[in-house]
């Protein structure tokens, strides 16, 4: 089964870089992909994933909501 990770509230603009580089290490990305990702406002963040990345990428997110 794939699941879609979908945000609805943005990250706050303090700590959009310290996301991207987390971003970047956990799920082997760009530096640039990784800002990108952190920088999105709302709607689906990533194509269908994993169980097990998108967990890891809502646990990542979501401590650093606005």
């Amino acid at each position: 089964m794939k699941y879609t990770v979908v945000i609805r509230q943005p990250v706050s603009e303090a700590v959009l870089g310290q996301l991207s580089q987390e971003l970047s290490q956990q799920f082997e990305l760009s530096a640039e992909q990784a800002s990108r990702l952190a920088a999105r406002r709302n709607g689906r963040l990533m194509k269908p994933t994993s169980r097990k990345r998108a967990e890891r990428l809502v646990r990542e997110s979501e401590s650093r909501l606005v």
